[in-house]
């Protein structure tokens, strides 16, 4: 029986709420029969500066998504040497899945840099993307425009535009709230939580004072 499967890769730095309600919307609106969550070990196109370890990331996802029916956790981008490329990933997602149709997730603020990463062209012709829009998104078909990419590959990718949630919540917040000691309870998993209090996470190195993405970028 063919299945639907999303492919939700990120840093994860930390794995939050907002990521879990966006992914369940994605689910049930495009009727999906699971996610699979891929933590990024060496994404090629973030700093690492405010960046924990890959180890602690993939720790972190697996407590958020532990008692979970739908969602699942892959470690392949972990195991693996150099930067992580979704066009790699995704050609071993194919192989493993033969027969099923695969999605690829993210975040409306990602389509901006989407030009820059590795293979882009064969991965929009080869598999479907779900983007994560949500309300107040500068997902514009003016700003669309302005994507390089040809106006067939822009409509591939426009077609799977979802609109999602408001969750006001993003990994640039929760390292702030901790380097400023402030609680993140209902912010993150509580699993997760204890396990950043714990190993004392984010507690130093200073603010980070990059833009604070919404949920739907990925961080």
């Amino acid at each position: 029986m063919n299945q639907r499967i999303g492919i939700y890769g990120g840093t994860f730095n930390p794995i939050h709420l907002g990521h879990l309600i966006v992914a369940e919307d994605v689910l049930i609106q495009k009727k999906l029969d699971k996610i699979i969550f891929v933590p990024n070990a060496h994404p090629p196109h973030k700093e690492a500066t405010y960046l924990l370890p890959p180890e602690q990331r993939f720790e972190m996802v697996k407590l958020a998504l532990d008692d979970s029916d739908f969602f699942e956790l892959s470690d392949i981008e972990m195991v693996k040497d150099g930067y992580s490329y979704t066009s790699n990933t995704m050609s071993y997602f194919a192989t493993r899945f033969p027969g099923d149709t695969l999605f690829f997730i993210i975040g409306a603020d990602s389509l901006f840099e989407i030009h820059l990463w590795k293979n882009i062209e064969q991965l929009i012709s080869h598999f479907s993307f779900i983007i994560a829009r949500r309300r107040g998104s500068s997902l514009t078909a003016e700003n669309i425009n302005r994507i390089p990419l040809s106006a067939n590959l822009k409509g591939k990718l426009m077609e799977g535009v979802v609109h999602t949630p408001f969750i006001e919540i993003s990994g640039t917040m929760i390292r702030n709230r901790r380097a400023e000691g402030k609680s993140i309870r209902y912010l993150v998993p509580d699993r997760v939580r204890r396990y950043i209090i714990n190993n004392k996470l984010f507690e130093k190195g200073g603010l980070d004072h990059r833009p604070a993405y919404d949920c739907q970028k990925i961080s």
